[in-house]
């Protein structure tokens, strides 16, 4: 599609640009008929995308290389490198997700959002990161 908005990029923003665009030009031309629903429409929905550390990573909100602390004290030697890829190096082992790593931290199943801090001071989480990003 030569000259959408999102261009000749294959990232997850202009894959979901494209997609819109295309939605809102089949919407144009088969409109749903007098009496059925659609699960599209023209209005402006919020989208519900699943945001991971790649997309935090693409927008600038969080770094590659960035260490990420655990919350609790006593996990405190456990710091988790963030790569460039959005998963996690801890101890030498690599993660595909904050939850998963935080689980190979506690033994036990963790979210790993709200497990691992950004910034120490004040107490901002990848939770915290990833709500203001939506």
């Amino acid at each position: 599609m030569q000259g959408t908005k999102a261009g000749n990029e294959w990232t997850d923003t202009a894959i979901r640009s494209r997609s819109e665009e295309l939605a809102k030009i089949i919407i144009e031309i088969w409109p749903v008929p007098e009496g059925h629903r659609s699960g599209f429409s023209p209005v402006k929905v919020k989208p519900r995308h699943k945001v991971d550390l790649s997309d935090l990573l693409s927008a600038g909100w969080l770094a590659a290389g960035a260490s990420l602390v655990p919350c609790r004290k006593k996990f405190t030697g456990c710091i988790a490198t963030l790569l460039p890829d959005g998963r996690l190096d801890v101890g030498s082992t690599v993660y595909s997700d904050p939850s998963e790593a935080a689980k190979a931290v506690r033994g036990k199943p963790t979210n790993g959002w709200w497990f691992f801090l950004v910034d120490q001071h004040p107490r901002r989480s990848l939770r915290d990161v990833r709500r203001e990003y939506l």
